[in-house]
């Protein structure tokens, strides 16, 4: 079972913009990502995740996917009056569904408390090993640096936040590849990601 996750660093620019039919078995957006490629999951581990994304324009993208976040941020979008619609909508649209993580069991990983299992592309590997994933390719799975895959800076891409996430997605990493998942991120060299800021990521079809 192939899996691609496509996160919201920079290597996220490296995704092949018309990937063959099967190359993958599923295609896993995180967060804003959904707004660029057609995947049947989107994950997000915080309620801006699901805000910012669904606007009108982006309706033909995010509508096609199933979600996987936390029973609390799906409670807290059902009573927001700015996106209850958007997320009755999204639910009647093709019939998707909502799979909530916590109430789900955990890979196997060095022992972490739930709370800080807070960070959405930790989500999305998470979701990986319930799809049965022998083979994971990560996309803007960087880890590191204040800019995303748009070029845009965000004071939430802080050195402190990424010495956080990084121990916590290699020790999940560990844990998943000792249980014989195969993973793979992409990389690009300093110069490749100035040049790649420039670039539009290609929505796929």
């Amino acid at each position: 079972m192939k899996v691609v996750i496509l996160s919201q660093g920079p290597t996220a620019m490296m995704y092949p913009p018309s990937p063959k039919k099967g190359d993958f078995d599923h295609c896993i957006a995180v967060n804003r990502t959904i707004e660029w490629v057609s995947a049947g999951w989107w994950c997000f581990a915080d309620y801006t995740g699901f805000a910012q994304s669904v606007r009108p324009e982006h309706a033909g993208v995010w509508g096609t996917a199933n979600l996987f976040t936390k029973h609390d941020i799906t409670s807290e979008l059902a009573n927001d009056a700015d996106c209850a619609d958007a997320l009755v909508a999204w639910q009647e649209m093709k019939n998707r569904a909502i799979f909530e993580a916590d109430l789900r069991p955990l890979p196997p990983m060095p022992e972490t408390p739930w709370k800080r299992m807070k960070y959405s592309g930790l989500y999305a590997l998470w979701l990986a090993w319930h799809l049965e994933a022998t083979e994971v390719d990560c996309y803007g799975v960087d880890l590191g640096g204040d800019r995303d895959f748009l070029g845009m800076k965000n004071d939430s891409r802080n050195p402190a936040r990424w010495t956080r996430e990084r121990t916590m997605w290699y020790g999940m990493c560990r844990g998943l590849e000792d249980a014989g998942m195969t993973i793979r991120m992409a990389r690009m060299a300093p110069w490749e990601v100035a040049e790649k800021m420039h670039e539009p990521l290609k929505v796929e079809t």
